[in-house]
């Protein structure tokens, strides 16, 4: 997410303003941009497991 935060498994949520997903492997981190100081407010680290 470094070098191109954008760039991957990435989707707008639905209903909220400026929250992605980013899906790597079983784990999605949810996430907030903040453009104008080039950071993230990182909202959530899950692990997705198979039933």
């Amino acid at each position: 997410m470094k070098v191109d935060p954008f760039s991957g498994d990435i989707k707008l949520m639905q209903g909220e303003e400026n929250l992605y997903r980013r899906r790597i492997g079983n784990y999605r981190i949810y996430f907030r941009p903040i453009k104008l100081q080039h950071i993230f407010d990182i909202s959530l680290v899950e692990r997705k497991q198979s039933h």
